[in-house]
């Protein structure tokens, strides 16, 4: 440090002012280069004064700016999570009693007996439902996987099974039963009925008219669970 002193005042006046001006000027140039730098990569940042705001890319305030706008959105949803958690919780009990109005795959049978024993409960007052014959149609399930062109069709996850009963019933009882079956928890819905008249005949005695009971064709249908149904729903 003493030899630079020692040069510096060895050099002519003129060149020790050149030196003091250009010296300070380059440090400035360049302490302003790198604050200039240094402030694009810093962005705007509203705490510094406007003349000081760079814009560089990728510079550290919009990257803040990004991050707030995304944690406001975050925010937001936390904000309507309870309003969403009751809309579900009420989508959830009303998925729930529709589904547990359905027969499960195992209750095909004891549906059949839900049928028959509606009849049997008519009572014997309100009129007549004797049942001579009952078949059952079911609908085959069918995925995907089963369409055959690999394709990615929805499956029908209500399969239909239809009940055909044949009985014989006066007007009050089959008016009686169609009400009852039509009023089972279980869903259960009158596609179709035919009925044939019964046959009119004389009462010797009273001398009055006696009808003989209908002839009754009636089509019942429901829905039933299929397994992925079950597991899509949480099962029932």
């Amino acid at each position: 440090m003493a030899a630079l002193i020692a040069r510096f005042n060895a050099l002519p006046k003129r060149q020790q002012l050149a030196v003091l001006i250009v010296v300070p000027a380059v440090l400035v140039g360049l302490l302003g280069w790198m604050c200039r730098t240094q402030l694009g990569k810093l962005g705007p940042d509203p705490s510094l004064p406007t003349i000081l705001h760079r814009h560089g890319p990728d510079n550290l305030w919009d990257q803040i700016t990004t991050m707030n706008a995304q944690i406001a959105e975050k925010d937001e949803v936390i904000k309507r999570k309870a309003d969403v958690e009751k809309t579900l919780a009420a989508l959830k009990a009303d998925i729930k009693d529709a589904e547990e109005s359905l027969p499960g795959a195992a209750e095909k049978a004891s549906m059949r007996e839900v049928i028959e024993r509606l009849a049997r409960e008519i009572p014997s007052e309100i009129g007549v439902v004797q049942i001579k014959k009952v078949s059952i149609n079911e609908e085959k399930i069918v995925s995907a996987r089963d369409s055959g062109d690999g394709a990615a069709k929805p499956k029908n996850q209500y399969p239909s099974v239809t009940y055909t009963l044949e009985l014989q019933a006066d007007m009050n009882g089959l008016i009686k039963y169609i009400d009852a079956l039509e009023k089972n928890p279980r869903f259960i819905s009158v596609r179709s009925f035919q009925v044939k008249g019964g046959a009119v005949g004389e009462e010797k005695d009273k001398r009055k008219a006696s009808f003989d009971l209908h002839a009754v064709r009636l089509e019942l249908v429901t829905y039933i669970y299929s397994v992925d149904t079950k597991k899509r729903g949480g099962g029932a």
